[in-house]
């Protein structure tokens, strides 16, 4: 496959063998995810990416429209590895996050708490929720939330023994004791959120219930499950009222 239209004029950033492109598809934009063929580790994720993430569909997950070996991309040497995802619209909550009332926060903590336990059911453990990985869309009467960027997930139906590393070497399994991760990485999300707001006085407007949502996720008991750990954002929400 021969992708001339990726160029460095399209070229949205480069890390190691990980090449990002941005390209027209129709009326949007797609993004392109390229790594050489002579990484055959990275061309394993790739492949576990499309394969699973392929099949959902959910408002809140990018589509992926293609995955292809053995391409020439552009001007650069070697044959690639290619991933076509769609470009989700929206703003990186990394920069919205400076105005936002705790209850909003709290809300889009719930939302990806819930997105990260319908990818738990369906094979994946999403291991990389910063807050530039989540988008935020604005609606006539409601905010979309995307969350984007998979590489890093570990697909454990698919590929339980996947032969690139991945981002944490203890127990990623989908059990109790792996849901733990999931947990911390969403009272760090808050803890990020909060941290990104220019008032000064952010820690002192912070309730009793909201410290102690922070407090129980960044060292979650080992009985806390992510459904119980989504219970205690309901009932944090419900006393901002």
């Amino acid at each position: 496959m021969l992708l001339q239209f990726l160029t460095r004029q399209t070229l949205v950033s480069r890390k190691k063998n990980l090449r990002i492109y941005r390209a027209p598809a129709g009326d949007s934009n797609c993004i392109w995810k390229c790594c050489p063929m002579t990484d055959p580790a990275m061309v394993e994720a790739f492949r576990d990416e499309y394969e699973t993430v392929r099949f959902l569909n959910h408002p809140s997950i990018p589509a992926y429209l293609g995955h292809f070996n053995h391409c020439t991309v552009g001007d650069c040497d070697g044959l690639w590895s290619v991933l076509c995802i769609e470009e989700c619209p929206g703003v990186p909550v990394k920069r919205a996050a400076s105005d936002m009332p705790n209850r909003f926060m709290l809300n889009i903590l719930r939302e990806t708490g819930h997105l990260l336990s319908y990818l738990l059911d369906s094979g994946i453990i999403y291991t990389d929720l910063n807050l530039s990985n989540l988008l935020l869309r604005p609606l006539p009467e409601s905010t979309r939330l995307y969350l984007v960027d998979y590489t890093c997930s570990y697909y454990f139906l698919r590929n339980p023994n996947p032969s690139y590393s991945l981002c944490f070497s203890y127990d990623l399994s989908p059990d109790l004791k792996g849901q733990q991760l999931l947990i911390q990485e969403l009272a760090f999300l808050f803890e990020d959120m909060i941290r990104t707001r220019a008032d000064e006085k952010k820690d002192s407007e912070l309730s009793s219930s909201v410290l102690s949502l922070y407090e129980a996720g960044k060292d979650p008991s080992p009985s806390l499950s992510l459904q119980d750990y989504l219970s205690q954002i309901d009932y944090c929400l419900k006393s901002q009222s």
